[in-house]
C-alpha cells in the first residue's frame, strides 16, 4: 500500500480504502482520521507541507550535540528501492565509528 510512489497507480489504493479520497493530501487526512490514538496525539500538530505519494525523506541535520541520527531517523528512501537498506546499514557503520571516536577521544569529537 506505502510503497507505490507512481501517482498514477497509488489512486487505486485510495478506491481500495475509501472511495472518497481522491489524491494525496485526503488520503494522507483519512488515514490519520482512520487511527482515534494517532488523531489525539497530532491534535496540535500544524502540518507544514503538502502531502505527497513520494515516501522518500532525508533530514536537514544528522546530528548535534549529544545526538546522531543514523539510517532510517536521518533520511528513508521507498522500500521498493533497497539502496536504501545499504544506505541505512552504512550509516550505521559510519555512525558507530564516530561513536567511538567520541568515547574513546573526546578531543576528536567534532571531527568524527
Amino acid at each position: 500500500m506505502y510503497g507505490n510512489t507512481r501517482r498514477g497507480e497509488s489512486t487505486t489504493h485510495y478506491k481500495h480504502f475509501a472511495p472518497s479520497w481522491t489524491d494525496d493530501q485526503e488520503f494522507f487526512m483519512g488515514s490519520i482520521a482512520m487511527c482515534v490514538p494517532l488523531t489525539g496525539r497530532l491534535k496540535d500538530a500544524k502540518l507544514v507541507s503538502d502531502a505527497t505519494g513520494n515516501y522518500s525523506y532525508i533530514s536537514h541535520r544528522s546530528s548535534g550535540q549529544k545526538y546522531l541520527m543514523l539510517g532510517n531517523a536521518f533520511a528513508f528512501i521507498d522500500p521498493v528501492f533497497s539502496c536504501g537498506v545499504f544506505l541505512a546499514m552504512n550509516s550505521g557503520f559510519v555512525g558507530a565509528d564516530a561513536i567511538d571516536t567520541c568515547l574513546k577521544e573526546p578531543q576528536n569529537a567534532a571531527a568524527a
